[in-house]
């Protein structure tokens, strides 16, 4: 049922800038517009909190999405209450592999998939039953991991790590666990 081309679980964090890990994750001698690309190495998907890509916010986000990294999907939080058609925000994801994750439809996003909040931390694709999970974990335990990793409904296509524990370098290893468990 997963809507990813190849079928295979997409795995990312919120947000690829953050300043508990960037300076341990980047290579110190890394541009800074080379920062999307070098974490799409990692991660399959990242998802970006209303505050990071919304008003103000999104000029600084303009020379990462000139040119995208191949087969890495943004999924944009929508802000709570405001309606988004005419947000010039969303101009800088035309030609993304960009979701708008909502609390309800907004029929002005014609251009963009919309998931709907399903609960606390899940979203859902209407259309196909798809779901994007996200976690907040204090610090990347294995073994914690793979206790939710076997609740994970069959229907997740996205997981996204948050919290203090999260990092792009837990991706590969998280990655491992999930194909370990047939994910």
């Amino acid at each position: 049922m997963n809507g990813n081309p190849d079928g295979r679980l997409l795995l990312g964090t919120v947000d690829w800038e953050r300043d508990d890990w960037c300076d341990s994750y980047y290579p110190p001698d890394l541009p800074e517009d080379w920062r999307l690309s070098y974490y799409a190495n990692d991660c399959d998907c990242v998802m970006l909190p209303a505050e990071r890509w919304c008003g103000a916010a999104n000029s600084t986000l303009q020379p990462f999405l000139e040119d995208p990294p191949e087969g890495l999907r943004l999924f944009l939080e929508a802000p709570h209450g405001e309606a988004l058609g005419d947000s010039e925000a969303l101009d800088l994801f035309a030609g993304v592999d960009a979701v708008v994750l909502t609390r309800e439809l907004d029929p002005t996003l014609a251009g963009f998939p919309q998931w709907l909040a399903d609960h606390e931390g899940v979203w859902a694709d209407m259309r196909s039953g798809d779901r994007l999970v996200r976690w907040t974990i204090a610090h990347a335990d294995l073994r914690a991991l793979r206790v939710r990793a076997e609740q994970l409904p069959e229907q997740t296509a996205a997981l996204v790590l948050d919290g203090p524990g999260s990092t792009p370098q837990s991706i590969p290893e998280l990655r491992t666990l999930l194909e370990l468990l047939g994910r």
